[in-house]
């Protein structure tokens, strides 16, 4: 359940209306949930739309990283309910938590989709260190170990990315900037 003190600050609490020590970690953790689920999403669009060379390789992977990102939204939903949390889990409520940059919704080509989920990972990678600090703050191995695997995920993800993708498009001016 979520309360709210004043319009900035939700409490979590417990069904006995206790409050959560921990509520800033599982604020946190509901956002990278809705991150998760929102780059599953992107995944998805760029998986169904996207055209061009090496198609076959890229609809693959691409099915590859969606499944990934469904196994870290797991976790992280798992851990919010450990915690005493609600982890944020439909369509409405990823939208109002998820930060990162509108999706452009023309894109075809699979250079344009893969540059468009790049800027998708790194807008999600940078809202981590401050989740982390939050975990480390709290002393949460567990939770930690998690950010941490979701952290590694989104590297590992855009390393596989960039590297198939020609380093002047990566340079170039179609690269969209993280705000």
């Amino acid at each position: 359940q979520f309360k709210t003190i004043d319009a900035k600050r939700p409490v979590v609490t417990h069904a006995k209306n206790e409050r959560v020590k921990d509520w800033e970690v599982i604020v946190a953790l509901n956002q990278s949930l809705a991150h998760a689920i929102d780059l599953r999403s992107r995944i998805t669009q760029a998986y169904w739309r996207a055209t061009g060379g090496n198609f076959y390789m890229l609809h693959k992977k691409l099915n590859d990283f969606s499944s990934d990102l469904d196994s870290v939204a797991d976790e992280l939903a798992a851990r919010v309910l450990a915690l005493g949390g609600v982890p944020v889990r439909t369509i409405s409520m990823v939208a109002k938590t998820s930060r990162l940059p509108f999706y452009p919704l023309g894109v075809v080509k699979a250079l344009e989709h893969l540059d468009a989920v790049i800027t998708s990972y790194e807008a999600a990678s940078k809202y981590l260190p401050a989740i982390m600090n939050k975990v480390v703050l709290s002393g949460d191995q567990a939770t930690a170990s998690i950010v941490t695997g979701f952290a590694k995920l989104l590297d590992e993800q855009v390393g596989f990315i960039t590297s198939h993708i020609p380093a002047e498009w990566v340079a170039g001016p179609k690269k969209q900037s993280v705000s």
